[in-house]
């Protein structure tokens, strides 16, 4: 169990990976993706790269080629989302729910958003069902939802219960 590392595979041959490799000269290899002991709980493309985010980390991968095959940059070091369904994917940039606020990830850089409400909520998300925050595109209103399980919900502290409270974000408007 690598909880920091990831395996591709040959490319054109997606069974060829990690013990399945038979030649020398595979493409196929594991690397470890940043220098924390965080784990991997998300990976979601951006344009041309690949967002790997971990629960402290946000790394960006890139194909490179070659003998180096892939190139990993930590974007981020101390923050990365609460949860692994706590990504969303808005094609140009991400939006996440971190430890402390939301962030806009656009591959360089994490900007805090929507602090007014944001801040507040991450302080009642529920630690023991954390893993059950999610998003949810409602495309033909423009509308976000986060589902995040809190500590005022009646099922609070049990792994069982489900969220009661869900954050509307309408994200066809512009605020300045």
């Amino acid at each position: 169990y690598n909880p920091t590392t990831i395996i591709n595979s040959e490319p054109g041959y997606p069974f060829h990976a990690g013990s399945n490799v038979t030649s020398d000269d595979s493409l196929s290899s594991e690397f470890r993706v940043h220098s924390g002991t965080d784990k991997i709980i998300n990976l979601t493309p951006l344009r041309d790269n690949l967002v790997i985010y971990a629960e402290q980390h946000v790394v960006l991968g890139q194909y490179v080629g070659g003998d180096t095959i892939f190139m990993f940059r930590e974007v981020i070091s101390d923050r990365g989302p609460v949860a692994p369904r706590a990504v969303a994917d808005f094609g140009n940039y991400h939006k996440f729910i971190g430890p402390d606020t939301e962030y806009t990830f656009d591959g360089v850089s994490a900007d805090k958003v929507n602090l007014q409400v944001m801040r507040n909520l991450v302080l009642q998300i529920d630690p023991v069902r954390k893993d059950q925050c999610f998003k949810h595109f409602d495309e033909s209103n423009g509308d976000r939802r986060w589902s995040v399980p809190l500590t005022t919900d009646d099922a609070a502290g049990t792994l069982g219960g489900i969220a009661e409270e869900a954050y509307v974000e309408h994200y066809l408007e512009e605020i300045p």
